[in-house]
């Protein structure tokens, strides 16, 4: 699944200067990383648990950033990939859908997390006068 969020390249041309004090590439993939694992977090809460390991592999990662567009795919790890069967289902075994109800459920909170991310760096940006700051996706 892949979460399209637009309308941030205004915001990521206004907060140029920002971005120097996060040691994560830009500030933007730290925000869709943020965002990105609220959904993740809910896929792998509705995924179907046999060991628990395609559940726990549920995570955002970047795919591509390029000129203010961060692209980030979210689903199970690579040694996983068994848990897109339970996602679309196969011919003898019906789907157990939980990437897509994550995103309609989480969706409309992960993009508000990205608003939090920017308001809560801003904050501190503003408190620390300007230095250089570590960040957590």
């Amino acid at each position: 699944m892949v979460l399209e969020v637009v309308g941030v390249n205004e915001l990521a041309k206004n907060l140029v200067g920002l971005g120097r004090r996060f040691s994560a590439k830009t500030p933007l993939e730290a925000a869709v990383l943020r965002a990105g694992n609220i959904i993740a977090a809910e896929a792998a809460r509705l995924a179907p648990k046999d060991t628990g390991k395609g559940a726990a592999s549920m995570a955002a990662r970047i795919i591509s950033s390029r000129r203010g567009v961060v692209t980030a795919a979210i689903g199970p790890g690579r040694n996983q990939f068994y848990m897109m069967f339970q996602e679309l289902g196969t011919s003898r075994h019906p789907a157990k859908p939980h990437l897509r109800p994550a995103v309609e459920t989480k969706g409309r909170e992960a993009i508000l997390a990205i608003g939090a991310f920017y308001r809560e760096e801003l904050r501190a940006f503003k408190r620390s006068g300007g230095a250089p700051r570590r960040i957590v996706a």
